[in-house]
């Protein structure tokens, strides 16, 4: 199958293609049937085909389609076969997946597999549907120099930028970001996490996440992976990470609802909503559950979202709904630019600008641009530089793209509370 155009893909579809999408793999059956044939009569398949697959949702829009939604037959078997690509790939993954926590393993580091291979292990069947293309793994980060050291004398390569400059660009980023490096071999990437944010909560600390993990079966051996209740942390960490933006939030969205219908989750409830109020998530999750609600309404974890709402304040349920309206707004009218977000939350906006003076002062080479690595990991990784000319003709364009977004009243109280909820792991 030929990968779609540009011109139709994720991020450039249209918005109610990309609500239609979020229907079709989050929807129950009258919700996803009214989106499938919004789709047929607005001739939106290709577009929302093209933004699954964009988005790593192809494998599960093929799983949840039924014989009443009719998708055109070039549509149907495009999709049919992106889905067993996706599935082959994943299994492959989560195989080699296997052999690098082994290695790992022998080589005396304690390391957990979360996120795609996490969740795919420990769900078994349950996630036959979820797909990955990348193994991300947690280690201490006493042994993240071990586990690198490591994995490059097993062949993998680290990516650009250099690991001092990538370093320094985290610590100085205004983004909420991980302690993370990429490592590739052949066409595996291994994303290794030591810290989850700036200033990680205990409940997300690295030696934590190891100590609690769990043994699950991967192929024809095992793997360690995150601990259920920890595995739904990290989801909503990583949807608030992106700002919820729906090309990463959706899979994470998926992941929850997953989890809370394996059973091991609502089992575990109290101990999840103390995890999620002391780690500064429980916003974060309410929101996440809630936009799941939106669409699915007799969904078992509504129970949870009732005890979550339950337990919090006004001004932290009010917090909730004002995420849940982000992540449909962004849905609706497509990503904000980054600067607009980084307007509320000045205080880290101005360590960045900062830092960046200060290292152009001493001479040293500008730190890479933020950009969010593969729709996946929030790395900041090495990108080129446009000539300062080229770079001050577009500030025009980008201040005017600001003050439109700006402009959307509705949307500023949703930015300041994005803003308020990432500032919490800084």
């Amino acid at each position: 199958m030929n990968r779609p155009s540009g011109r139709a893909r994720g991020a450039a579809a249209e918005g109610w293609v990309r609500e239609a999408v979020a229907a079709l793999v989050l929807g129950d059956g009258a919700t996803a049937r009214v989106a499938a044939e919004r789709l047929s009569g607005g001739g939106g398949w290709d577009a929302a085909l093209a933004c699954a697959a964009e988005w790593g949702l192809a494998t599960r829009l093929h799983a949840r389609l039924d014989a009443a939604m009719r998708p055109p037959a070039h549509v149907l078997a495009a999709l049919r076969a992106e889905a067993l690509r996706g599935t082959l790939r994943s299994r492959h993954v989560v195989e080699r997946g296997a052999q690098v926590l082994a290695g790992l393993r022998e080589g005396g580091i304690d390391a957990l597999a979360i996120k795609g291979v996490g969740t795919i292990a420990a769900l078994g069947t349950r996630a036959a549907a979820r797909t990955t293309n990348d193994l991300d793994l947690v280690v201490r980060e006493r042994d993240e120099a071990a586990a690198r050291a490591l994995l490059r004398e097993r062949g993998y390569r680290e990516l650009d930028p250099a690991y001092e400059r990538h370093m320094r660009a985290i610590a100085l980023s205004p983004q909420l970001h991980n302690l993370a490096r990429t490592l590739r071999k052949d066409e595996l990437e291994v994303d290794l996490h030591w810290r989850f944010g700036p200033n990680p909560p205990p409940a997300l600390a690295a030696e934590r996440l190891i100590a609690r993990a769990v043994e699950v079966p991967a192929g024809a051996g095992t793997i360690r992976a995150a601990h259920p209740v920890d595995a739904v942390l990290i989801a909503v960490h990583h949807a608030l990470r992106s700002s919820f933006a729906p090309e990463n939030a959706l899979r994470d969205l998926c992941d929850l609802a997953l989890w809370w219908e394996d059973g091991r989750v609502p089992a575990a409830l109290p101990e999840l909503l103390d995890a999620a109020r002391n780690a500064g998530l429980a916003t974060s999750l309410l929101a996440a559950w809630a936009c799941v609600l939106r669409r699915d309404p007799e969904h078992a974890l509504g129970r949870g979202h009732a005890c979550l709402a339950g337990s919090l304040a006004r001004p932290q349920r009010a917090e909730a709904l004002l995420l849940e309206r982000h992540f449909e707004d962004v849905l609706r009218h497509g990503s904000p630019a980054r600067f607009t977000l980084e307007v509320f939350a000045p205080r880290l906006y101005a360590r960045w600008a900062l830092g960046t003076l200060t290292r152009a002062r001493r001479g040293a080479p500008p730190e890479p641009n933020t950009a969010p690595h593969g729709g996946e990991e929030a790395e900041l990784r090495q990108s080129p530089r446009r000539s300062l000319s080229k770079r001050i003709a577009n500030l025009p364009l980008r201040a005017w793209r600001v003050a439109r977004e700006l402009t959307r009243l509705r949307s500023l109280t949703s930015y300041r509370a994005v803003a308020q909820a990432q500032s919490r792991f800084h």
